[in-house]
């Protein structure tokens, strides 16, 4: 982050359980609107029922604050297989329900 800009880091919301979920987020006030950026990680191949629920407590603690909110993320979850696996459905059911995801491209072809 460059020094330009003042932010605070929310060590709230930046959780850190091993092996399991990861989140940083950092606030800032631009142009008096105040912007939560955030970073959540789930560990490669971690439980996602537990990262779920951490993910949705995460955002509960978030919903009552009046910000911009802004999640970039590697969530080691493959798109493209909804169908077929569970985690993947399991995921963007419970995304879709809490925000709008906009995924635009793919980071990453194996």
């Amino acid at each position: 982050m460059s020094y330009r800009y003042e932010y605070v880091v929310r060590e709230d919301l930046s959780l850190f359980d091993e092996l399991i979920f990861e989140s940083l987020f950092l606030e800032m006030t631009i142009l008096r609107n105040k912007i939560l950026f955030g970073e959540v990680n789930w560990v490669l191949n971690a439980n996602y029922h537990e990262s779920i629920v951490k993910y949705d407590s995460l955002l509960n603690m978030i919903d009552d604050e009046n910000v911009y909110l802004i999640i970039a993320t590697d969530q080691n979850i493959h798109y493209l297989i909804i169908d077929a696996n569970h985690a993947t459905n399991l995921f963007i059911t419970f995304v879709s329900i809490r925000m709008v995801p906009n995924i635009s491209r793919s980071i990453r072809i194996t």
